[in-house]
């Protein structure tokens, strides 16, 4: 999971660094609306959009506007920062479905960790948590590897599929589904019940996301992934 940080004031975008630090996940930062839609083509596992209102060029409400009109995106939770509280500024955040505000100027580090922590506990988990896993599973930790080896594979080929047919084949997504349920992905079958216009665009961020943190937990057990 990570947490994308756009802002223009490169005081302000470190100071925002080094709090989202603090929530133990991966910070992503841009200068521009234009820098943020790149990253994000470049790191399909952000969980979380924090975007000053006010930039030069694409500001933030036209960096939220494009993001949500690309199904893949249109649930990506969004914070705005802002100093100024326009009304129609607020309106336009709330029809872009944003789901709060940090104020400028940050003095207050512990509301804005508690307003980041509150906003990433409201996105699913890409894949419980291992150790909560093996107990609700009643397996050994290397039963549990076999099987993330296996639910790898599966993803794999759900992945190649997508890519090659713009489609899910109806076994391959059962299999899907049942595994992504044994292990608690619950990212991936939010995605596979989405709308028919977002679900295949989610579905493959969702994959391509799991993929990689898939591989790091296999290679951190110093097990190989099965594509």
């Amino acid at each position: 999971m990570s947490i994308l940080l756009v802002e223009d004031t490169e005081v302000t975008l470190l100071l925002l660094r080094n709090i989202a630090e603090r929530t133990g996940e991966k910070v992503i930062c841009a200068g521009t609306g234009e820098e943020a839609l790149r990253l994000l083509d470049e790191h399909p596992e952000v969980r979380l959009l924090v975007s000053d209102m006010m930039m030069p060029g694409m500001d933030g409400l036209e960096l939220v506007r494009r993001i949500r009109d690309r199904p893949e995106w249109s649930d990506l939770p969004v914070l705005f920062i802002s100093g100024v509280s326009r009304k129609e500024a607020v309106m336009e955040a709330a029809r872009l479905h944003s789901i709060g505000w940090i104020l400028k100027p940050i003095d207050r580090p512990s509301e804005v960790l508690n307003r980041l922590q509150g906003a990433l506990a409201q996105y699913p988990p890409r894949l419980e948590n291992p150790g909560q896993a093996q107990r609700r599973l009643g397996i050994s930790e290397p039963a549990y590897l076999e099987t993330v080896t296996a639910f790898r594979g599966c993803t794999s080929r759900a992945l190649e599929n997508v890519e090659s047919e713009g489609l899910l084949d109806e076994a391959l997504e059962r299999s899907l589904r049942e595994s992504a349920a044994t292990l608690g992905a619950r990212a991936l079958l939010n995605g596979l019940d989405g709308s028919a216009e977002s679900r295949i665009p989610r579905v493959k961020r969702e994959l391509v996301a799991l993929q990689a943190a898939l591989d790091r937990m296999l290679g951190d057990a110093g097990v190989g992934p099965e594509a």
